[in-house]
């Protein structure tokens, strides 16, 4: 097929990932294609044709290493589409809502960033209106599906996701997204929140259930730190660690490890 106009990068892990992506039913539309990127440093997959069959919107990657900031490069290393818009292997997308998120992208030239809404069981806060997101909206926060890039300008500043962030990472466990986003927006990326539900998330997102374990409260920290630097950052860390559900004295503890860790590895963030 001819170059995609928008390409979905899905980021997955080993066999079951691959599964979980066979049985997302991705849709076959003009213009739109996916590209899956897979770790799987145990070797479990032997024949990814087996579990993922071939077809022509849809180009797999297979990677020896670990850490979903470091697969959500390799698939952004991959992408050749004038849009690519994140993924997760267990999403559910239908064709009208890929549709309609490619023509808003393309309806706002002028804009870098997009961020969308998903259906799902978080009943997440988002901004009621179109929304510039360099501008806060209180309660609301970024989710990786949700966000899509013009890859154009995410080259053209040699932007990444940072490897030690995400599932996998080795410290930071979370927000992966929500950093780079960020770095994006630092740069001088145009970015703007549209009010349009372009997929479904089954159940409550990964973000949600682990809300309280160690690496994502670290890695709220860090994200904290990446937007509003070291004095507010840990003015805001105390208001962190009193919404966790988590004794605050634990809670506080592990958001300043994370403001700290983010402080020593500012540069690889």
């Amino acid at each position: 097929m001819n170059t995609p106009r928008l390409q979905i990068l899905i980021s997955t892990f080993a066999a079951d990932g691959l599964h979980r992506v066979a049985a997302m039913n991705l849709p076959e539309l003009d213009g739109i294609g996916y590209i899956v990127s897979c770790q799987d440093p145990e070797r479990t997959v032997s024949a990814p044709a087996a579990i993922l069959p071939p077809r022509r919107d849809l180009k797999l990657y297979m990677h020896s290493d670990r850490g979903l900031g470091l697969n959500r490069s390799h698939a952004l290393g991959h992408a050749e589409a004038e849009f690519v818009l994140l993924a997760d292997d267990d999403l559910q997308y239908s064709a009208d809502g890929l549709a309609r998120a490619l023509q808003a992208m393309e309806e706002h030239p002028d804009t870098d960033i997009f961020a969308f809404r998903y259906s799902g069981a978080d009943n997440k806060l988002y901004p009621p209106d179109m929304h510039d997101l360099s501008k806060p909206f209180k309660g609301y926060n970024f989710t990786s599906f949700e966000l899509a890039f013009r890859l154009k300008a995410i080259r053209d500043r040699k932007l990444d996701f940072s490897p030690l962030t995400g599932v996998g990472a080795p410290y930071l466990t979370a927000a992966e997204e929500s950093i780079f986003a960020e770095r994006c927006l630092q740069q001088g990326l145009r970015g703007l929140f549209i009010p349009l539900t372009i997929v479904c998330h089954p159940g409550l997102t990964t973000g949600y259930r682990l809300a309280s374990s160690a690496g994502f409260v670290r890695s709220t920290a860090a994200y904290i730190y990446v937007k509003y630097g070291i004095v507010s950052g840990v003015a805001r860390c105390l208001l962190l660690a009193a919404r966790v559900p988590l004794p605050y004295p634990r809670a506080l503890v592990y958001a300043l490890q994370g403001m700290a860790y983010a402080v020593k590895h500012r540069r690889e963030l």
